[in-house]
C-alpha cells in the first residue's frame, strides 16, 4: 500500500472502512483516476459499478486507517444512509426502509451514536415486526441499549420479536426502572408497548397495563393528544362494545385542535388511531361505516403514504360490503388493487363478483388470492383458499372433480394442522359426497394433481413440508365425511319421501299434513328459497334437469335423489328417494 500516491490510498482506505456491500463507484464520483491506479495495482476489481477489494488487503487497510479518516468515513455513510431511509419511509418503502437502516446501522454502531442506532431499529421495527427482521437488528439495538434506560427499552422492544419471555422480561425491567427514575414518559411508553404485546396474546394483564400507560402519561405532565392516545390504549384492551364506541365518540368530540402543552404524539396520529378503533368497533356494533369513511377522508387530506392509505381503504370497502354498498365497495378495491393485493383484496372482490352473479369472473379473483397465499405461505390463507375456491367453482359446475379435489385439499391441509375447521371441511365434502355421489377410489395424488390445474398452486410441495398426523389420513377424513353423508341422508329423507309420495298422486293419510309441515318449517329458514322453489315445481308435475340449475349441493342432493325416485315409480318400481 505504500507504494500507492498518496491520494490513491487515500481512497482505498475509504473504502476498507465501507462496509463490503457500500462499495459502489457512485459514492467517488470524483476519484476515478485513482481507482484506476488501484485496478492497476491489483487491489481492487470492479465489477460493473462494484469495488471489490480482496478481503486480506481491506483487513489490512481498516487496521491502517487513521481515527479522523475512519469517523469520516462512517459520518458520511451513516448521514447517507439515514437520509435515504427517512425518504423511504415518507414514501411508505417498507422493504426499503428495514433494508436502509440495516446500512446505516453498523457506522452507527461503531460512531457510538446510540441514540440515533436507537431510532433507525425503531424505525424498521415499526414498519416490519416479522422474527426475521427483528434477528437483523438484534445485535445493533443491544449495542445501542448501551445509551441508556431509553434504547434499553428500544432493544426490549426487539428482543420480544426474537425471544418473547427474555423480551418481556427485560421490558418489565425497563418499566420499573423508569417508574424509579421518575421518568413517566418512558414509563407510559414501555407500559402501552407491553399492553400491545400481551393484548395480542390475550392476555387480561393487557388491560392493567394499558391503565398504568394513562397514569404515567399524566404523571409526566403531558398535554390532550397524548393523553388521548393513552385512553386509546385502554380501550383497544377492552372487548368491542357500545361503551367502547361511544368513548371513541367523546375522545374524538373533545380531541382539541391546538394543544400548548408537551405531546409525544401528533394530533393526526391520535384522530386517526381513534376513528380505525371506532371503525373496528363499529362492525362489531353495527356501526363502523361512518368511522371508516372519516379515517379515509383524514389519511387522504394529509397524504398519506399509499400503502397506508390502501390498508385503510380496504377496511373501507370491507364496510360497505357489510352496508350492502357492493358498488362503492369495488372502486375502493379496484384502487387498492392498483398499490398492491397479497391476495386480500382478491378474495373481497370475488365475494362482490359472486353476489353480481359473475361466477365465472368470482373464481378467477379467488385464484388470485390462493396463488397469493401460496407466494406467502400463508398456511391459514392456503386452506381458506382452496374451500372458497371450492365454493365458487361449483355455483359454475357442482359436481366438478376440481370442487371435489379443492374441497380434499383444504380439509388434507386442517387435518394435518389440526385446525379446527376440519369440521366444516367434513361437511363440505359430505354435501359433496350427498349431491353428487363419490369416485370409487380417491388417491391423493390425483386429488393433488387437479387442484395444481390452478397456476400458482403447489399442493404438493405444500403436503410435503406438512407432516402426516396419520398414515390413513384421507381414510379417516372419508369415514368422517360418509358418516356425516349418512346423516344428512336420513335427515331429509322424511321430506324427500313426502314429496315423492305426493308427485305420485299416493295419497296416503296425514300425507298433505306432514308435506306441508316440512314445506313451512323450510319457507322459515334462512336461504332455503332455491330448494323451496324447485320443490315446488316438482310437485306441480316438472321433472327436468333444468330444475337443478342454480342450485347449491345440499339442495342438489334433496332434488335429485326425489327426481330419480320419481323416475324409477314411473317406470314400476316404488323405491323412496334414496
Amino acid at each position: 500500500m505504500r507504494s500507492l500516491p498518496e491520494r490513491a490510498q487515500q481512497v482505498f482506505l475509504r473504502l476498507c472502512r465501507m462496509e463490503e456491500d457500500d462499495r459502489y463507484t457512485f459514492f467517488f464520483p470524483d476519484s476515478g483516476d485513482q481507482l484506476a491506479v488501484l485496478a492497476e495495482h491489483g487491489v481492487v476489481e470492479t465489477d460493473g459499478q462494484r469495488l471489490l477489494v480482496d478481503p486480506a488487503a481491506a483487513e489490512l487497510g481498516r487496521a491502517a486507517i487513521d481515527s479522523e479518516l475512519a469517523r469520516s468515513v462512517d459520518e458520511g455513510m451513516a448521514a447517507n444512509w439515514t437520509a435515504s431511509m427517512v425518504v423511504a419511509r415518507d414514501n411508505g418503502q417498507v422493504g426499503e426502509v428495514v433494508s436502509l437502516a440495516l446500512k446505516a446501522a453498523p457506522y452507527l454502531r461503531r460512531l457510538e451514536r446510540w441514540d440515533q442506532l436507537a431510532w433507525v431499529c425503531e424505525t424498521a421495527l415499526a414498519r416490519d415486526t416479522s422474527p426475521s427482521t427483528a434477528a437483523l437488528l438484534l445485535p445493533f439495538a443491544e449495542a445501542a441499549a448501551k445509551g441508556g434506560l431509553g434504547e434499553r427499552a428500544l432493544h426490549a422492544r426487539v428482543l420480544i420479536e426474537v425471544d418473547r419471555e427474555r423480551g418481556l422480561a427485560q421490558s418489565r425491567e425497563v418499566l420499573a426502572a423508569a417508574v424509579a427514575a421518575g421518568d413517566f414518559r418512558l414509563a407510559a411508553a414501555t407500559a402501552s408497548e407491553l399492553s400491545n404485546v400481551l393484548r395480542a396474546a390475550g392476555s387480561p394483564e393487557a388491560s392493567t397495563l394499558a391503565r398504568q400507560a394513562s397514569e404515567y402519561t399524566a404523571s409526566a405532565g403531558l398535554g390532550p393528544w397524548s393523553r388521548a392516545l393513552a385512553r386509546l390504549r385502554e380501550l383497544q384492551a377492552l372487548p368491542a362494545d357500545r361503551a367502547v364506541l361511544d368513548e371513541v365518540r367523546r375522545l374524538l368530540a373533545e380531541l382539541p385542535a391546538t394543544s400548548g402543552e408537551p405531546e409525544t404524539t401528533t394530533l393526526w396520529h391520535v384522530r386517526e388511531g381513534l376513528l380505525n378503533l371506532g371503525s373496528y368497533v363499529g362492525a362489531t356494533v353495527g356501526d363502523g361505516l361512518h368511522f371508516a369513511e372519516e379515517l379515509v377522508a383524514s389519511m387522504t387530506s394529509r397524504n398519506a403514504t399509499l400503502p397506508d392509505l390502501a390498508k385503510a381503504r380496504f377496511v373501507l370497502a370491507d364496510r360497505l360490503v357489510d352496508a350492502g354498498r357492493d358498488t362503492e365497495a369495488r372502486e375502493h378495491l379496484l384502487w387498492c388493487q392498483s398499490v398492491s393485493d397479497d391476495g386480500a383484496v382478491s378474495g373481497v372482490l370475488a365475494g362482490i363478483e359472486d353476489r353480481a352473479g359473475n361466477h365465472s369472473r368470482a373464481a378467477e379473483l379467488k385464484a388470485d388470492a390462493l396463488r397469493a397465499a401460496y407466494a406467502a405461505g400463508n398456511l391459514t390463507a392456503i386452506g381458506e383458499g382452496h374451500h372458497d375456491l371450492a365454493v365458487l367453482l361449483g355455483r359454475l359446475d357442482s359436481a366438478s372433480p376440481r370442487v371435489l379435489a379443492n374441497y380434499v385439499a383444504s380439509a388434507v391441509i386442517a387435518f394435518r394442522m389440526q385446525a379446527g375447521t376440519l369440521a366444516t371441511e367434513i361437511d363440505m365434502l359430505a354435501m359433496f359426497t350427498f349431491a353428487h355421489g363419490l369416485p370409487p377410489q380417491i388417491a391423493l395424488e390425483d386429488m393433488i394433481a387437479l387442484a395444481e390445474q390452478t397456476e400458482g398452486v403447489h399442493l404438493g410441495d405444500l403436503l410435503e413440508r406438512l407432516p402426516q398426523q396419520a398414515p390413513d389420513e384421507l381414510q379417516q377424513v372419508f369415514d368422517a365425511v360418509l358418516q356425516r353423508a349418512g346423516q344428512t341422508m336420513q335427515d331429509w329423507t322424511p321430506l324427500m319421501s313426502a314429496v315423492v309420495l305426493k308427485a305420485s298422486g299416493d295419497e296416503q293419510p296425514g300425507l298433505d299434513e306432514h308435506l306441508r309441515a316440512w314445506l313451512t318449517d323450510l319457507d322459515q329458514r334462512a336461504g332455503t328459497e332455491p330448494l323451496l322453489h324447485a320443490l315446488h315445481r316438482v310437485l306441480a308435475g316438472e321433472r327436468g334437469p333444468e330444475l337443478l340449475a342454480g342450485l347449491g349441493m345440499l339442495p342438489t342432493g334433496i332434488v335429485s335423489k326425489i327426481l330419480g325416485a320419481l323416475s324409477e315409480r314411473e317406470r314400476g318400481g316404488s323405491a323412496p328417494a334414496s
